[in-house]
């Protein structure tokens, strides 16, 4: 009696998700920046000096630091190409952002007119934005089936701007005494002392810097697929450049009061920009969608 030698099968192969190809898509998400700044005026004394900040009447100069958030929605277009060896992924991704990120401050900080006199005060209002961002960048993952998890940095730019005037405590009366015609101030003290219009500034301009993150994406249907992203931003440093007026800028203390008559001067604001975006979006992927895992 013949014995029938047993057949096995082998099992279906598998479909294995790829993510190679080139997709598109968009993402809506919020971002947190800050913008660290410096403040550094100085105008001479109208009889002259020496243009360092010294006291005894021989300039007028205000310093100080100050920090603005920078927060809002933020929302845009992305697209890419991946290639996939095994489980490991490498691709290079663009992005652009339009944003709704703004903040506005009050920044106050004192200048001392000695005297023994309390000391006098710079304020400025001012409002910051950033218009739009964009970045290009590299992304190295591991994929696991229809599971994607990422490392990407690259170049960043982007759009920030600054709005604002000044106002420092002085007296326009007592400048008057020596024929010095300043922007009239508001007065509150005696002696005329009170704010008085310093300076206006305004500045917009594009900067690139860098940007480093790392996000997560799943598919989902066919060859669409969902994501999360967080990135760190930085675009350096962005300087603001203005000119003061003039006036007799100082303090006042019960019946005294002594202020420096300051000329035409010049001021500068060093500004840091970071920010930090987290978003979420969708992708479609122009490729081969799953492939047959070979045995």
């Amino acid at each position: 009696m013949a014995v029938k030698t047993p057949v096995y099968k082998a099992p279906p192969a598998a479909a294995v998700y790829s993510w190679t190809g080139f997709y598109v898509g968009g993402n809506l998400g919020y971002s947190w920046g800050r913008s660290g700044s410096d403040w550094n005026t100085s105008a001479l004394n109208i009889s002259g000096g020496n243009p360092a900040c010294q006291f005894a009447g021989t300039s007028f100069c205000v310093t100080g630091t100050d920090t603005n958030k920078l927060n809002g929605a933020i929302g845009g277009v992305q697209a890419g190409y991946n290639w996939q060896t095994g489980q490991f992924l490498a691709g290079v991704e663009t992005d652009f952002q339009w944003s709704r990120q703004r903040g506005s401050r009050l920044f106050n900080t004192g200048f001392d007119v000695g005297l023994g006199l309390p000391p006098g005060t710079l304020s400025a209002n001012y409002t910051e934005k950033l218009a739009w961002l964009g970045t290009l960048r590299g992304r190295f993952g591991y994929a696991a089936d229809r599971w994607l998890v990422y490392a990407t940095g690259g170049l960043a730019y982007g759009r920030v701007s600054i709005d604002g005037t000044a106002t420092a405590t002085g007296s326009d009366q007592i400048a008057a005494l020596i024929g010095l015609t300043t922007a009239p101030c508001a007065v509150s003290g005696p002696l005329g002392f009170g704010a008085c219009p310093f300076a206006s500034f305004s500045n917009s301009v594009n900067k690139v810097g860098w940007t480093l993150g790392a996000g997560a994406e799943g598919a989902i249907a066919g060859n669409w697929s969902w994501k999360i992203e967080y990135l760190h931003v930085d675009l350096g440093k962005v300087s603001t450049t203005f000119a003061t007026l003039p006036g007799c800028y100082g303090s006042s203390s019960g019946n005294q009061g002594a202020c420096t008559f300051a000329a035409a001067g010049s001021g500068t604001i060093s500004r840091g920009i970071t920010d930090e975006i987290v978003r979420v979006g969708i992708n479609y992927r122009f490729g081969s969608g799953p492939v047959v895992a070979s045995y």
